[in-house]
């Protein structure tokens, strides 16, 4: 018989993402400073328009995590890894297919979906 280590969780155990992406709804955060050459400076007017309407497709259908990947993820190229806040971070890239708009990020240990560059016009990783 397999020993039990513990029965408790720890409060730091990750869930959601981990666990059940069917059921876990998607979630953005921002939680430092946008890279600067893609944040929220550098969009104009219907740049701004366009990444609201990306955000409220997805919230307002209350998207799982996967039902937005299967809708929005871009799988085109190699994995990325790259230290951002200091951490190193297995990046994603999501937006609408034929269009140019893109958000990078990653997911943080409670499903989050960190937003760290706005890309409005595909200029990272073509």
């Amino acid at each position: 018989m397999p020993i039990e280590l513990t029965k408790s969780k720890s409060k730091n155990h990750a869930s959601g993402i981990l666990t059940d992406k069917n059921k876990q709804s998607f979630k953005f955060a921002l939680t430092g400073s946008l890279d600067n050459n893609f944040c929220f400076k550098a969009l104009n007017k219907a740049q701004l328009a366009t990444f609201h309407k990306f955000i409220d497709e997805i919230l307002s259908k209350q998207m799982t995590i996967s039902e937005v990947d299967k809708a929005f993820l871009r799988t085109k190229g190699p994995v990325e890894k790259k230290e951002v806040y200091g951490k190193t971070r297995t990046i994603q890239h999501y937006g609408k297919k034929r269009t140019p708009f893109r958000i990078h990020g990653y997911f943080n240990s409670e499903s989050y979906f960190v937003i760290y560059q706005i890309d409005p016009e595909h200029k990272k990783h073509k």
